[in-house]
């Protein structure tokens, strides 16, 4: 009966240091084949302190923020591209904005837009042709411009990893990516992510990946920082890892504080800032 036993254990530990060592290549599928829809909900809320002191030291704006973003949608891909949809649309039930205690609704909630990959860039359009806010307008542009970069893909895994192991982000590639926006020091950068977890589900086997990210902000929205503003971002990414389904929920909360410098309006001033972001985005499986 012992020796029975024995032989039982070594046999589980072997079986368990043979399941420890299998690797997983990740692959995640970012959009919906073409024809087909999948629903997002999306909440950001955002927070901190920003400071604008001009050269002559008046202080400016002295502000707390406290917001929140929040937006239901369903996206159909109507066109595919090289990285992201050439054209698709998105039908949105809900898109509004918290501040001070009041909810208002965006220009394009309850509204279907069309964006359209042209000459390069994304042009949105409203599907009923009325205008829209022309600042939504550029900030959906702006986001649907990102989504081509693919982004998300310099932080995976390139290469087969195991449960519990960890890999180091291309810094160099992560900075191309970031530049649309500003300028890193990539020697200041760091970013690293880890395999927490594999599991079947709905017949898709799905992963959960955990992305820290350090970043040396040297530019960012017209603002020069010197030295380097600090942007750290924890990132849960709980979806399908053999590129097999969209169904995906995404976590992330971030700080950045930093000191940058601007000119505008025929003036220089100083931007003192410390904010948070936090992020939720679950989007469904393809239909």
């Amino acid at each position: 009966m012992r020796a029975h036993s024995i032989r039982a254990i070594c046999l589980a530990l072997t079986l368990a240091g043979a399941a420890g060592a299998q690797t997983y290549t990740v692959k995640v599928k970012q959009n919906p084949d073409p024809g087909k829809s999948a629903v997002n909900t999306d909440k950001e809320t955002r927070g901190g302190t920003v400071k604008v002191v001009a050269a002559d030291g008046k202080v400016l704006t002295d502000r707390t923020l406290e917001s929140t973003k929040e937006e239901t949608y369903t996206e159909v891909v109507l066109e595919k591209g090289a990285k992201a949809p050439r054209k698709y649309t998105r039908a949105y039930e809900k898109a509004g904005v918290t501040a001070g205690g009041k909810t208002a609704p965006r220009s394009f909630q309850g509204r279907t837009l069309l964006f359209e990959q042209k000459g390069g860039k994304y042009v949105v359009t409203a599907e009923d042709k009325s205008a829209l806010d022309p600042r939504d307008a550029t900030e959906l542009a702006g986001l649907a411009e990102e989504r081509a970069n693919e982004l998300d893909e310099v932080i995976l895994p390139q290469k087969p990893v195991k449960i519990g192991e960890k890999w180091t982000i291309d810094v160099k590639a992560l900075a191309v990516g970031y530049a649309r926006i500003g300028e890193l020091d990539a020697a200041k950068t760091t970013g690293e992510g880890v395999l927490t977890r594999v599991y079947e589900k709905d017949g898709h086997q799905f992963g959960v990946l955990e992305v820290r990210l350090k970043l040396a902000v040297k530019t960012s929205q017209g603002l020069k920082f010197d030295p380097p503003a600090v942007m750290e971002a924890k990132f849960t990414l709980d979806a399908a890892i053999d590129g097999s389904g969209t169904a995906a929920t995404l976590t992330m909360t971030g700080t950045m504080t930093g000191k940058g410098v601007g000119e505008g309006m025929g003036m220089k001033y100083i931007v003192d800032m410390n904010t948070t972001m936090n992020v939720k985005q679950v989007r469904t499986g393809e239909k």
